[in-house]
């Protein structure tokens, strides 16, 4: 997945290099991902039971490539305490 500017002058940054900007561009614009993915009802279903912190690392990985964080390494990141989680958690209820 890579990442864009809503200003139009940025593209093609990864997942890393948006965090490590504060998700703020040097155009002034925001980064957004450059395509959103879908999730199919099926996918959906499949996560109806799951907890906040697992359903977390699953959307978390629609965003991430694998090849630049490995999806262990991810979920590794998530626990009920963490930074991310928590941050995850004011994002999902905005």
């Amino acid at each position: 997945m890579k990442f864009r500017s809503t200003r139009g002058k940025v593209a093609g940054l990864t997942f890393e290099e948006t965090v490590l900007s504060a998700c703020y561009s040097i155009d002034g614009g925001i980064l957004m991902p450059e395509r959103f993915p879908g999730v199919d009802r099926a996918t959906l279903e499949k996560w109806r039971g799951l907890s906040f912190i697992d359903l977390t690392k699953e959307i978390f990985a629609l965003f991430v490539d694998e090849e630049e964080v490995p999806r262990n390494d991810l979920e590794s990141k998530f626990t009920s305490d963490s930074q991310l989680c928590l941050s995850a958690k004011l994002i999902l209820y905005l």
